[in-house]
């Protein structure tokens, strides 16, 4: 009987679950239109990749990025040239980050040779600067395909209240 009370209490849940709002809804189906793009070389940073999405390094720096030509979002770094920075830079709505009490990044991923790692972080921009709060780890990828997850509670972040804009870099 008690499992049968379960099942009720689940089914009537689920509209509610599926119902609920996406705080980060934009940055998913952005992220998700750049699985279907197609290959190509990334000529100038900033770039818009999609809405709020762009590729960051300094410029006339002999860095060579490609991006697509493999499944999911991938990301190619041909040559490093001379750029002391390489990073993926996503747009966060500020209101989100201002309710949401964590804010949590998986990805799947692999290095095609060798291994790379990705230092996270959540970038708050106010009119008298910028702060950075970081992961507390860096997600580390070998030749081997793994699941990288990393948490960053956002209570505790200084400048969290007073800023205008949010930036997830990898």
């Amino acid at each position: 009987m008690e499992d049968l009370a379960i099942t009720d209490a689940e089914d009537a849940l689920a509209p509610d679950l599926t119902g609920a709002p996406r705080p980060l809804g934009a940055l998913d189906d952005a992220i998700a239109a750049l699985f279907a793009l197609p290959p190509r070389m990334l000529e100038r940073p900033g770039e818009p990749l999609a809405p709020g999405i762009t590729l960051q390094f300094r410029g006339e720096s002999g860095l060579r990025a490609g991006l697509g030509g493999g499944q999911g979002l991938a990301l190619t770094l041909h040559d490093r040239g001379e750029s002391p920075w390489f990073s993926l830079e996503m747009a966060l709505p500020i209101a989100a980050v201002r309710s949401c009490r964590f804010l949590g990044l998986r990805i799947d991923g692999q290095c095609m040779a060798g291994a790379a790692t990705l230092r996270p972080v959540l970038r708050l921009t106010a009119e008298d600067g910028w702060r950075d709060a970081e992961f507390g780890r860096d997600l580390a990828f070998t030749s081997q395909a793994a699941e990288n997850l990393a948490l960053l509670p956002l209570d505790g972040v200084e400048g969290r209240d007073g800023a205008l804009h949010a930036t997830l870099i990898l």
